[in-house]
């Protein structure tokens, strides 16, 4: 009775981040109207003009290379579910990526910490790239690709686990440097900040 119930709180949890990351993308697709600057009662009758906006997709890269950062969540431990702690260093290798005409900078991250499974604290390793998609001033999405390490103590098998990771995830710019993360892979499912130096 407690492993089904365990299974379907971290289906529950899985679940429910999955979708509030699907609403933070849904809203960052959604469809902008473009301002316009109106005439008003008190000023003369001029037709109304568009403001200028940036091209979605082919904004101006950020001059600072280096972030750091950290975030928290559910965390996957083989076979066991946990709650994840991570920090992250990533500097941009490049500033044009492999797709032409749109901003997607390339940048290499390492990302580690400890995981808190069933009161023990096994420690997480990943280096892997990362490449940004980068909407517009406020949303950037992003893909990441590289090897992940597992080391876990006696109490969880006294492994030692190397294995490829993949994931997806979205920025939300808060200010000029400061920047929300969302990001799902196959062994993190979390929420955090990063900040430009």
């Amino acid at each position: 009775m407690k492993a089904d119930f365990k299974s379907v709180a971290v289906r529950g949890v899985l679940g429910l981040g999955l979708i509030w990351m699907s609403f933070g993308v849904a809203s960052a697709f959604a469809a902008d109207e473009t301002p316009t600057v109106q005439a008003t009662s008190s000023a003369p009758a001029v037709r109304s003009v568009p403001m200028a906006t940036p091209e979605m997709w082919k904004g101006k890269l950020s001059d600072r290379d280096w972030e750091v950062g950290g975030i928290a969540g559910l965390a996957l431990i083989e076979p066991n579910y946990g709650i994840a702690l991570q920090a992250q260093i990533s500097k941009r290798l490049f500033s044009e990526g492999w797709v032409e005409d749109i901003t997607n900078p390339v940048a290499i991250e390492i990302s580690f910490g400890p995981a808190f499974v069933k009161g023990h604290a096994p420690f997480t390793l990943a280096t892997q790239l990362r490449w940004d998609f980068e909407r517009d001033q406020e949303w950037t999405f992003f893909a990441v690709g590289g090897l992940g390490a597992q080391f876990t103590g006696p109490e969880l098998g006294d492994r030692s686990l190397v294995h490829l990771r993949f994931g997806v995830g979205a920025f939300k710019q808060l200010d000029e440097r400061l920047r929300l993360r969302m990001e799902a892979s196959h062994e993190v499912l979390g929420v955090g900040v990063t900040y430009a130096l």
